[in-house]
């Protein structure tokens, strides 16, 4: 038998097995204990900025499947970045050797930056089998902190009509998804669905991990040569590796409303046309292949530079090139698991220009 006093284990992130009924109560004492704690040098601070309950789907024919070693790290690396109660939601099938509800607490601490103080956040785990899964919104519900806004994160896309799911969004003010891990069809239109939710707010972390991108893009046209240049692209062009082709989409869409475009109408093998108020058609093309290039090229017969922008992962360098050549490289910050969904909850407020390019793309069909 394990000796260690509980706090102990608990802040050192073992896990203990617990009936569902006394999580709260459990964890009430553990950080009541930590709170009466004389050991000055080691003392232990609970911290919560959200909460964040993860669904890990282990069913092979549901969407999600096969992003457990993700979302698993994802959850280690999180205090790191951000200070949340995370609550970890895994589906399994039934099995009649097995519970249908099991559950686990534990504590994921850091070191203070003075190398002195433990900041800790608790980790609840919750493996429903079958029908056990009824179970998880309500439990969800009862174990928020509260005050603090709530985040539910799925591995892919999930199929929104799904009970389990419904209530997960109920409880939750942000949904967080990952439109290139999803295993249904049209994922970026279940996404769109859900923009009007009221309450809800949505985020893709493909589109996320684009921000340094995008920022660049933008940046091109902060001080254009006259105030119509913009209205003088009538191509754009973006090349992008077959893996991350649901966020090519959404890029694609971010350029075509940041150029007024609207009314899409397939003009070819991924090729749109769309028409602008007062200016010239817009033509937007999608060019999926190999590798890890996110690259747009700007193009018309009256535009004063053409202009092409790239970001290459594999030199973590972001390139931007006019028709003499290379103008200019800058390094590009790449960030990774956690790192994206925390930059994903850093604000609580709705991202319009994800928003107008969410519903331009479900449009490029």
């Amino acid at each position: 038998m394990n000796q260690t006093p509980p706090l102990e284990r608990f802040s050192a992130g073992d896990c203990f097995a617990i009936d569902p009924d006394a999580i709260e109560r459990e964890l009430t004492a553990l950080w009541r204990e930590a709170g009466k704690t004389t050991d000055n040098a080691h003392p232990v601070t609970r911290a919560c900025l959200w909460n964040v309950a993860f669904h890990i789907d282990e069913r092979p024919d549901q969407p999600g499947y096969g992003g457990a070693d993700r979302q698993l790290e994802v959850i280690a690396e999180l205090p790191r970045f951000l200070a949340a109660r995370a609550l970890v939601l895994r589906t399994y099938e039934a099995a009649a050797d097995k519970p249908e509800l099991e559950s686990w607490i534990s504590a994921n601490c850091l070191l203070a930056g003075d190398g002195g103080k433990l900041v800790c956040s608790e980790e609840l785990t919750f493996a429903s089998r079958g029908n056990g899964e009824r179970h998880l919104p309500g439990l969800v519900r009862a174990l928020l902190v509260p005050a603090v806004p709530t985040a539910v994160v799925f591995a892919g896309v999930p199929a929104l009509d799904a009970a389990l799911v419904q209530g997960l969004l109920g409880a939750s003010d942000r949904v967080i998804v990952r439109a290139d891990f999803a295993t249904g069809d049209d994922p970026l239109e279940h996404i769109a669905s859900l923009l009007d939710r009221p309450g809800l707010s949505v985020m893709d972390l493909g589109w996320t991990n684009t921000s340094a991108w995008r920022r660049e893009v933008a940046a091109l046209f902060d001080s254009p040569p006259s105030p119509d240049e913009a209205e003088k692209i009538t191509r754009a062009e973006l090349r992008v590796g077959k893996s991350h082709r649901m966020t090519a989409r959404l890029m694609l869409g971010w350029v075509g409303s940041c150029l007024s475009g609207q009314h899409p109408e397939p003009a070819g093998p991924n090729t749109w046309r769309l028409t602008r108020p007062g200016g010239a058609a817009l033509e937007l093309v999608l060019s999926v292949g190999e590798g890890h290039c996110l690259g747009l090229d700007l193009s018309g017969p009256h535009l004063a530079r053409p202009l092409t922008i790239e970001a290459h992962r594999d030199t973590e360098s972001l390139d931007i090139l006019g028709v003499e050549g290379l103008r200019d490289r800058k390094p590009l910050t790449q960030r990774h698991g956690a790192a994206i969904l925390a930059r994903a909850l850093s604000t609580r407020t709705h991202d319009e220009s994800f928003r107008r390019a969410l519903r331009l793309a479900t449009e490029l069909k």
